[in-house]
């Protein structure tokens, strides 16, 4: 990707037009370098969080991630657009009992879990797009938190905290949360539903309470799975640790059988799919009484056939879109699912059979994965227009996307240089690295046959926080003790 970037050119249409843009890809990599280099010779050992008190920790954290968005909140209106007002509406429609596009929920049923949550705010609150925003916001900041305690969960207080300050900055978060989107709520049950899977691993803890646990995890991961469907990346990444890596041996987690890890894990992960499976078939049963209609039983058709569009780079366009709206309309939700599902399946066989599927692949993930300013995007469409803060905005267009992308880069090459020195050197103690590296491949794979867009790897970026931070932490230390060997010989 990096080459694709700084070479290629894929990020051009952000650079500075007043220089040659080899020119702006040479300055551009070299200031991504330059602060990677200078964050892992900061020497982060110096910051010894143990000696603070983990709740001042955890309110600073709060602090810092809550501050920007809500000053940005009022400064600025966001009228909501797209998916973004679907959503607004049917959490809307919900709270006077009412039900907003049956057809569309039917045919894309997760749409309707986001408005579910949001309605019960509006329920106390009041239906408005400020009070969406503040619940977004207060969700985002809550996220922080759970990246600072699963980090303390790995047994590294300093990681947590430095993954936490990283995921709490990141430009993209920050702009999301001010949306009226799944992002925020979907991070916040991943990572709460990921920080009580290690704690249920590594607390002793009654045989009830890790049953209990055990069947909680599957439910959220079936709400999950409801909010956005990539859900099921964060199950299987789970389900792959816990098989492969997993050393938990706690004797009186099983009443019988005890010296075999083997039949612990199977139990464990069986009770996880099995509430897994009946929570998702539960929520499909809800959502078809909410609506008063059957769902899709095919709901991959749409994303299969998008996915599958050479022309669009896998991303959403206006003629698959007007064809698919056209096919609800004459045969129905399902059977349009259905028709596309197999048109996707065309798609690809022309791919194959041209040998061009190679070629698509890797642009697909470049599409996905090039850049990380499409919550500026959304947020800039949706300012009023003639107002100040669309004129600065409109102003200042590729320097903010460019403030944007620098950060993430900065975090993709740190985490890169982690991983490398932890390949390197044969060692992936780390659970939550390893993890976080399932969870990222898993949201690359996914979206090689499906439908691509930049946000889609939002619920990634944390983990690139995770990842980015040992591997500064990591580094650092191994250069300090031997800067520390080489004074004292």
């Amino acid at each position: 990707m990096f080459e694709k970037v700084f070479i290629v050119g894929y990020l051009d249409y952000v650079l500075p037009t007043r220089i040659p843009k080899i020119l702006s890809r040479a300055i551009l990599f070299l200031f991504v370098i330059t602060i990677s280099i200078f964050l892992i010779f900061l020497n982060l050992k110096k910051i010894i969080i143990e000696k603070f008190n983990e709740k001042h920790i955890i309110f600073f954290l709060f602090a810092i991630s809550i501050t920007l968005p809500l000053v940005l909140a009022f400064s600025i209106k966001v009228e909501p657009k797209s998916d973004f007002l679907t959503y607004y509406l049917i959490a809307r429609h919900l709270v006077y009992g009412k039900i907003f596009i049956p057809n569309y929920i039917a045919t894309f049923p997760h749409t309707i879990m986001f408005p579910i949550f949001l309605s019960f705010i509006f329920y106390i609150f009041g239906p408005s797009i400020l009070v969406a925003q503040l619940t977004g916001i207060l969700l985002s900041a809550m996220s922080v938190i759970l990246v600072f305690l699963i980090g303390k969960e790995a047994g590294k207080k300093r990681l947590g905290f430095i993954a936490a300050l990283m995921w709490s900055l990141m430009p993209s978060r920050i702009f999301y949360s001010l949306l009226i989107c799944t992002e925020n709520l979907f991070n916040i049950v991943a990572l709460f539903t990921i920080l009580l899977f290690f704690r249920n691993l590594r607390t002793s803890r009654s045989v009830k309470i890790k049953y209990f646990n055990l069947a909680l995890i599957g439910i959220l991961l079936a709400w999950l799975s409801s909010i956005r469907p990539n859900g099921i990346i964060i199950l299987i990444a789970l389900t792959l640790f816990y098989i492969v890596f997993s050393k938990e041996t706690n004797n009186n987690f099983l009443k019988k059988d005890t010296n075999n890890i083997h039949f612990s894990k199977f139990i464990t992960v069986s009770i996880i799919l099995a509430n897994y499976l009946l929570a998702s078939f539960s929520l499909n049963i809800m959502t078809e009484s909410i609506i008063n209609q059957k769902i899709a039983s095919t709901r991959i058709g749409w994303n299969l056939y998008v996915g599958m569009n050479i022309s669009s780079h896998g991303q959403w366009n206006k003629n698959d879109s007007k064809l698919f709206g056209k096919l609800i309309k004459e045969i129905g939700p399902d059977q349009a699912q259905k028709a596309f599902f197999n048109l996707g399946l065309k798609r690809l066989q022309t791919l194959i059979k041209e040998k061009k599927i190679i070629s698509f692949i890797f642009d697909k993930i470049i599409t996905m994965w090039h850049a990380d300013h499409e919550a500026y995007d959304y947020v800039s469409g949706a300012l009023l227009q003639n107002t100040a803060e669309k004129l600065i905005f409109t102003k200042n267009n590729k320097t903010i996307k460019l403030f944007f992308d620098i950060y993430y880069y900065i975090i993709l090459f740190t985490a890169l240089l982690g991983l490398i020195w932890e390949i390197k050197n044969c060692s992936f103690p780390n659970s939550i690295i390893i993890t976080g590296s399932f969870i990222i491949l898993g949201t690359i794979l996914l979206h090689i046959p499906f439908e691509a867009a930049l946000r889609y790897k939002n619920h990634a970026l944390s983990w690139f926080c995770f990842i980015s931070a040992n591997g500064i932490i990591t580094i650092s230390e191994k250069i300090a003790k031997s800067h520390k060997s080489h004074v004292n010989n």
